[in-house]
């Protein structure tokens, strides 16, 4: 696996994972959220989900339950906004992430393949935040 220095930096407090769906941050994550709760269980693991309903959300959580097992500073949150319509919901997703904080992570990491113009977005206001992303 490829090693990330990022693990071993001490500045490290909190990351943000956001998913368009359900199964988006287990599948496009999970190795790496794994490796770093065993590395670093000071972290604050956040986990954002914009769209799911209660059957995907029980799903997420017990996938990710799993996943992180042992990792105590972590918070799931499954959203539902409405899937494939982001682009006409994007003042009030702007909205719920100004009120969660979710810039102030140090590290934000999407996958975001088939919401390209969110991932974009994201980015944009990661950067003027001066936080570190990584698209997947």
């Amino acid at each position: 696996m490829l090693s990330l220095s990022l693990f071993e930096n001490p500045q490290l407090s909190r990351v943000l994972c956001l998913g368009a769906h359900c199964d988006d941050v287990e599948i496009g994550m999970g190795a790496t959220l794994s490796a770093l709760a065993k590395a670093r269980p000071d972290v604050q693991i956040e986990i954002c989900v914009l769209t799911g309903n209660d059957v995907r959300s029980k799903e997420t959580h017990a996938a990710l339950g799993d996943m992180l097992s042992g990792h105590t500073n972590t918070n799931v949150d499954v959203f539902s906004f409405r899937n494939g319509h982001f682009p006409w919901q994007a003042i009030e997703i702007k909205a719920h992430i100004e009120k969660e904080n979710w810039f102030e992570a140090c590290f934000v990491v999407c996958k975001f393949e088939d919401e390209g113009w969110f991932a974009c977005l994201l980015v944009g206001c990661c950067c003027l935040s001066g936080v570190c992303c990584l698209l997947v």
